[in-house]
């Protein structure tokens, strides 16, 4: 087994660790706080900036960039499947790394100019 692959999968029995543990059922809500609490990261939205920034999707179609921004910021209590979603953990195990590249500010409220004033 390659090194990546050790990390990512010493980063999978944490977070089953951590679901057993906290008697917790495998669902989006709980991974994406598990990475947040793991990574230190701010907010799903830090995450999804991280993805958007770093990520080789960044040509993919508007449908994948919405699926992945709702999983990142509005994560629901659908099961998430570990076996089927290892790929995710590389993703995870590198946004740790890359959290302090990217700007975790919250977003901020509209600005409105009216003309002529």
């Amino acid at each position: 087994m390659g090194n990546n692959e050790e990390i990512v999968s010493n980063e999978i029995d944490i977070y089953l660790a951590w679901l057993a543990e906290n008697n917790i059922e495998s669902t989006e809500k709980s991974i994406i706080s598990f990475v947040m609490l793991r990574g230190g990261l701010h907010s799903g939205r830090h995450l999804f900036e991280i993805w958007r920034k770093h990520s080789m999707y960044q040509s993919s179609s508007g449908d994948v960039y919405d699926q992945v921004r709702r999983f990142f910021i509005n994560p629901t209590d659908s099961h998430f499947f570990v076996d089927k979603q290892k790929n995710w953990f590389y993703f995870f195990v590198d946004a740790y790394t890359r959290k302090d590249s990217v700007s975790s500010e919250a977003p901020k409220s509209p600005q409105f100019s009216y003309p002529g004033l």
